[in-house]
């Protein structure tokens, strides 16, 4: 029997491959990599072995074994999805050990399963992230850039992300992530063809011809019992892991929007409350809006041409009428609630522009100040005529000419240097104010960094490996907080 584990992962944001590919196998050169769209047309790079010399030495702390675990990564462009299948034979003893813990094989291998590299002895689950992560290159994982502080950053910064990782982002309000999601798959595939486990009572028929596929849904495993079925039965597994995990990311994505957006809610309402009359702050309100809605029509306009839900069904899989009809409304169920919380975003969106637009009076009476300024020189000049006229006279004396020809000059001169110098100190203090708020919102964030460090710190429960790998992220995420915090305190 050959045992197959499947561990997905997804980006915020459209993979181009071609792009991609030098630095793939730059960064696997000791794998076979090749480029290929053998799953419904669906482009992707294929890296065969990404880790050699990987034995798995235990499954579980009482289940001890010494199995060559065989790995191959797919990458696909939508979502930079990532497929790895990690493959094993084992025998029917082990088998029913492994069944026994009630914990299904992906929950035992992450959780308590321990792989050997080149004779050292590792967490299995700490294999996972440095594979997935290599596809990018390792510093991705904790790219995070918040464009609030300064929005005319935005354009440069996604044509540097762009280039650098060949990735078109997909933004969350005015945050460009990577955004990586890392899960085990929904299903594991057993292959059975020699019919060692028989046809238990667990297991159930889900095609209309006998002996050929099955399911547990208990401990979310599928069998195949035919050779001949099995690359349909992949092709159908895939397909099905594919749909769950960029649905989770769309869905996901478009709930990080709804908690940006709540984000803004608080200090917009504590200026319209308080009757905020800073210019500054309303224009930069006004433009982050602006470019909120165009961010989320990228967004919206990329969901509704991705979330295409082929079921993956396989004429030579015969997969029986309730079987494809459960698929069939779940997948339906799924584009509903997806488009119902893309509405609410859209809404969202329209709502916090609200505020905004009862200040245009503001903007159109600064407007109306620089005429009125206007109009003030002119008569000025209107003003200075008569006294210009007087000062050409032949009976004044020249020094009397020379002090109110200076005076004629000095009077709307005087005036608009010194309209200049409050409109600029006004400025400054409003741009101050607007930092002040910007500080406050990141010396938030650095709390609650620190307290997830903290509670990754102080967990029991999780490998070691990989807690380490988590902090070395999350304290890379702190650094870049802190860092904000100072660049703006210096510009107060």
């Amino acid at each position: 029997m050959k045992v197959h584990l499947y561990f997905n992962s997804t980006i915020a944001g459209h993979l181009n491959l071609d792009a991609l590919m030098p630095d793939i196998t730059k960064r696997f050169p000791n794998s076979k990599v090749s480029i290929d769209n053998p799953y419904f047309g669906l482009k992707e790079i294929t890296i065969k072995d990404p880790v050699k010399n990987l034995k798995l030495v235990k499954l579980n702390k009482n289940i001890e074994c010494n199995i060559d675990l065989s790995l191959s990564l797919s990458v696909f462009q939508t979502l930079g999805y990532s497929y790895l299948d990690i493959s094993f034979d084992i025998d029917k003893e082990l088998f029913n050990q492994a069944l026994e813990c009630n914990e299904g094989f992906v929950n035992i291998f992450i959780g308590k399963g321990q792989v050997d590299i080149d004779g050292e002895s590792k967490d299995a689950s700490s294999i996972l992230l440095p594979v997935f992560t290599s596809i990018f290159g390792q510093e991705i994982l904790s790219y995070h850039e918040n464009f609030e502080d300064d929005i005319s950053q935005i354009t440069s910064k996604i044509r540097a992300y762009k280039n650098k990782n060949h990735i078109d982002p997909l933004l969350a309000g005015l945050t460009l992530s990577s955004a990586m999601n890392l899960s085990p798959a929904y299903y594991s595939m057993i292959e059975d063809f020699d019919n060692e486990l028989g046809v238990m009572s667990r297991w159930k028929n889900i095609s209309n011809l006998e002996n050929l596929v099955y399911e547990d849904k208990s401990a979310n495993i599928r069998i195949c019992k035919n050779k001949k079925a099995l690359k349909a039965f992949e092709a159908f597994t895939f397909r099905n892991h594919f749909n769950d995990a960029i649905m989770d990311k769309f869905l996901g994505g478009t709930k990080e929007w709804l908690s940006s957006l709540n984000k803004y809610v608080a200090n917009i309402r504590e200026n319209v409350s308080e009757d905020n009359s800073n210019p500054y702050y309303w224009k930069e309100l006004k433009r982050k809006i602006e470019v909120l809605d165009l961010n989320f029509l990228e967004f919206n306009t990329y969901v509704t041409r991705m979330a295409d839900l082929d079921p993956g069904f396989r004429w030579a899989l015969d997969l029986n009428d309730d079987y494809r009809e459960k698929i069939a409304v779940n997948n339906r169920n799924r584009k509903k609630n997806l488009f119902r919380y893309l509405n609410e975003v859209r809404t969202g969106i329209n709502n916090l522009s609200t505020p905004g637009h009862t200040h245009d009076e503001m903007f159109l009476q600064q407007e109306t100040e620089k005429v009125n300024e206007r109009i003030l020189m002119l008569s000025f000049i209107a003003m200075s005529v008569p006294a210009i006229g007087a000062l050409l006279s032949p009976g004044i004396a020249s020094t009397v000419k020379i002090g109110a020809a200076i005076g004629v000059l000095l009077l709307p001169t005087t005036y608009l240097i010194t309209r200049k110098i409050v409109k600029r100190a006004k400025v400054n203090k409003n741009k101050k104010i607007e930092f002040k708020r910007l500080v406050e919102k990141y010396e938030e964030q650095l709390k609650e960094v620190e307290l997830h460090i903290k509670s990754i710190d102080e967990s029991d429960d999780m490998p070691e490996d990989f807690k380490k790998q988590l902090l070395d992220v999350s304290r890379n995420y702190e650094l870049e907080v802190k860092n904000k915090i100072k660049d703006l305190n210096k510009q107060l």
